[in-house]
Order: C-alpha cells, then sequence, then structure tokens
C-alpha cells in the first residue's frame, strides 16, 4: 500500500504566524514522491521487541484538503507550488492543555475575561483546533488584534493575516485561473503557507474594508467560507478545483459593526472586548514588563512597579484612554526612567 505523511515546514524560534511559502518546488514534489512509495518491510531480529507489544500511541489525524480527484492539470508558474498538497494528507492540530491556555488568557486579558471564555467554548482538550466564526469587537486599543494572536499563538495554531482595512476587492476569494495573474483563495494561500490543514485566518479591521456598490468586496467574497458545509465543498477560482477548507478557524476584528451587512454580522459569532481601567492597570503592566523582559533579556524589566510608578503610569495611561498600544509605551518610559534614576544614585 503507498505510505503517505503529512507535509511539514520548520517553524523558527517558536514563532507560529506564516511567512511566504519559499519552499523549493522540486522539494515539496520530491516529497510528495516519498508520501507515495511502497514501504520496505520490517524485518524482526531474535532480539528485537515484537511490533505487535509496541504501543506508539494513535497516530496524529490528518487530513486532504486537496483530493487528488478532483484535481485539474495544474499549468503555469503560479499553479506549482500547489501540486505538493494535491492528495496529501495535511496535520491537523489538537488542542493540548486547554485549561494552560484559558489561565494565560485570563491573566493577560484581565479585562476580557469574558471575551476569553467565549472563544474557547469550541475546544475540547485532544480534539483538532476549530473555532467557529468569530468576530472581535471593541474600541481602538482594546487588545483585540493581541488577543486573536495570543489565543492561536498559545495553542500552537499558524496565523494568515489578512488586512481588512486595505480590501477594496473581492481577492480574498482569489481570481480565476483563466487571468494570466490569477491566485487561490486566501484560505487556500494559508494552507498552502503554513502546510496544515487548520491554520487560523485573521481579518483586521474588517469594518473598514471598501465598500463600494460597483466593486467586488470582501465582506461578500468571505461568506462561502464562514459556513462549514460550503467551505468544505468549495470551488476555489484559482485552482478551478473543489477543496475543503472546512477546518479552518476564521477570526475578525472590528471597532464597530455599525456598516458591515447583515449576512456578515449573521455567520460571525460577534465578541466584545471591553476597554481596560484602572483597576486592571496592575496585571496588565505587569504582563508587559514581562513580554519585554522576554524580548530584550534585561533584568530592569522584571522588577515589579511601585505605588508612585502605578500613579504616575495611571495618570498618563487614562490621558491616553486606557488603549493597550498606549500602556506598552507607558510601561517602556517608566522602566527607561527607573534606569536613569537608579544610575545618578
Amino acid at each position: 500500500m503507498p505510505a503517505s505523511r503529512p507535509l511539514t515546514r520548520p517553524v523558527i524560534s517558536g514563532v507560529h504566524f506564516c511567512m511566504p511559502n519559499t519552499r523549493k518546488t522540486s522539494d515539496l514534489l520530491h516529497a510528495l514522491q516519498e508520501d507515495r512509495a511502497e514501504c520496505a518491510p520490517i524485518e524482526e531480529s531474535e532480539d528485537s521487541i515484537p511490533l505487535s507489544i509496541v504501543d506508539v500511541g494513535p497516530p496524529p489525524p490528518s487530513f486532504v484538503v486537496y483530493p487528488a480527484r478532483t484535481a485539474t492539470k495544474l499549468t503555469g508558474s503560479l499553479r506549482i507550488e500547489y501540486r505538493a498538497l494535491v492528495g496529501a494528507k495535511l496535520p491537523l492540530k489538537v488542542t493540548k492543555d486547554l485549561a494552560a491556555v484559558r489561565a494565560a488568557l485570563l491573566s493577560e486579558f484581565p479585562h476580557a475575561a469574558s471575551a476569553v471564555e467565549l472563544v474557547l467554548r469550541d475546544l475540547r482538550e485532544g480534539e483538532p483546533v476549530r473555532i467557529r466564526p468569530v468576530l472581535l469587537v471593541g474600541p481602538p486599543g482594546s487588545g483585540k488584534s493581541r488577543l486573536a494572536r495570543r489565543l492561536f499563538e498559545l495553542l500552537a495554531i499558524s496565523v494568515y493575516r489578512y488586512d481588512g482595512s486595505g480590501a477594496t476587492d473581492g481577492q480574498f476569494a482569489g481570481s480565476p485561473k483563466a487571468w494570466s495573474n490569477s491566485i487561490p483563495s486566501a484560505p487556500m494561500r494559508a494552507v498552502s503557507a503554513c502546510l496544515t490543514a487548520n491554520p487560523a485566518v485573521v481579518i483586521e479591521e474588517i469594518e473598514k474594508a471598501g465598500s463600494s456598490p460597483h466593486m467586488s468586496r470582501l465582506w461578500d467574497a468571505v461568506l462561502v467560507f464562514l459556513d462549514r458545509e460550503t467551505a468544505a465543498r468549495h470551488r476555489d477560482v484559482g485552482l478551478d478545483a473543489p477543496v475543503d477548507l472546512s477546518w479552518i478557524s476564521y477570526t475578525a476584528t472590528a471597532n464597530s459593526v455599525d456598516n458591515l451587512p447583515a449576512p456578515l454580522k449573521d455567520r460571525f459569532r460577534i465578541v466584545r472586548v471591553p476597554e481596560a481601567t484602572l483597576a486592571h492597570l496592575p496585571a496588565l503592566a505587569s504582563n508587559v514588563a514581562r513580554e519585554l523582559a522576554c524580548e530584550s533579556g534585561e533584568a530592569g524589566f522584571v522588577a515589579g512597579f511601585a505605588p508612585d510608578e502605578l500613579a504616575a503610569m495611571g495618570g498618563a495611561w487614562q490621558r491616553q484612554r486606557f488603549s493597550i498600544r498606549a500602556l506598552q509605551k507607558i510601561v517602556v518610559a517608566t522602566i527607561e526612567t527607573r534606569e536613569v534614576t537608579a544610575t545618578r544614585h
């Protein structure tokens, strides 16, 4: 029987955000040839342990996104990188240490405990990660984008980012294969870039996408992917072939939903991310300090904040309307002031 194995892409420094697919096509095709090679029989010696009693545990789940029986003839330079996906069993990342993920998110987002619980509602320990479409809504600086990033980072799920504010057309769904500059849909590009069957697609500032009725819109293009049944039978226009994108998780962020069309709001589960308050300052400031410590490795970022430092930061933060982005700058300035003062003394 032909044996197949999941395609893998190395992850640098533990970062699970997707980078452009730079793997050589020849390498990918060679990997597929190995996948389809016949397995050689394993000979057991007298001293070897019988394979039948070796418990290696269940194999990791996998899923074929691009079935070979539905693939059309691939031509053109862009299609080459997708040949490696035809019939390939891609890994499905499973939920691990869900309790630890919940505890970390609640610690990092003390002002958004309800939002954290809502976005984690679909996950089950040991099962493949898939979250129903979520729209994180809240004022600027409330931590929506960071919440989405940390959620999938803690779950070890690759993320494909899509800038909604710069979208003035329906290219999210791809462009027809007959065009000279055709591209597959954004979800299919996510699968190709991440080489997993269940990556996450995060659409930033979806409410700022172009809304002209005379042009195709992101709001319309994304609809078909948000329904699991239609996503499982989606015909990608860039590949001119049916693909199964039903395991992808979609998360979008917005400051408001007032101008979003009703069909889009119906398909998203709207989760409110409230603005932080002064009561959350000690925990949030400590979280920012810990992140700075991880990034810089400087011991000065580890020490806690004195009451006078928290009071000064609170006044500055209140003037910035409790923006998490502004708090990061305030914490940096506070630590720099502390170090300057310590040097003088």
